[in-house]
């Protein structure tokens, strides 16, 4: 996690109580996130770190979609970090690389907007199992992390109960939204 104070590796895992805890690994100096060496060193150290039966990864920012690059408009990226983006086919192959000497991601989680279109699905079948993102914008707060997260720990919910979850969450805040007098 990046919040531009101190960089920070998380490790997520579930206690013996089976809740869900976050624990740090690592911190680093301030880094541009979307570097791909950054991306390389980031994910070395957690997979070097802790050798794991399975992987996944979120990665939280803004998305552009698949539309090519102009001059003018930052499109066919993700991430923005102090103006920086990196290429969705730069970022596949970095993680494509990543995996191929270590283990492959079982799911690859976008919080970001129009990550879940076909071609970028495509870029990154590679790199991961189950790829978890919207085709279109994502509202500000992005995934309701409280609800997803104990369902991903476990693929066979990465198709019913996230989307589930993303959705009753921003159906039930769009109802209260409009049951406030205005």
């Amino acid at each position: 996690m990046d919040d531009e104070v101190t960089p920070t590796l998380y490790r997520l895992e579930k206690n013996s109580s089976g809740v869900i805890e976050k624990k740090v690994i690592k911190t680093y100096s301030n880094q541009i996130s979307v570097d791909p060496a950054v991306i390389n060193r980031v994910f070395t150290d957690a997979f070097s770190a802790y050798p794991a039966q399975s992987y996944g990864a979120i990665f939280s920012s803004h998305g552009t979609g698949w539309i090519p690059a102009t001059k003018k408009v930052q499109v066919k990226s993700f991430g923005s970090d102090n103006g920086y983006q990196i290429d969705i086919v730069e970022m596949a192959s970095v993680l494509e690389n990543i995996t191929s000497k270590f283990k492959r991601l079982d799911f690859l989680l976008f919080d970001a907007c129009y990550m879940g279109e076909v071609e970028v699905a495509y870029e990154f079948k590679d790199c991961t199992n189950y790829i978890i993102a919207a085709p279109t914008e994502i509202w500000a707060p992005g995934f309701p992390y409280k609800q997803i997260m104990k369902y991903l720990f476990d693929s066979q919910y990465y198709f019913q109960k996230i989307p589930e979850q993303f959705f009753d969450y921003y159906n039930f805040t769009y109802e209260i939204v409009h049951l406030i007098p205005q």
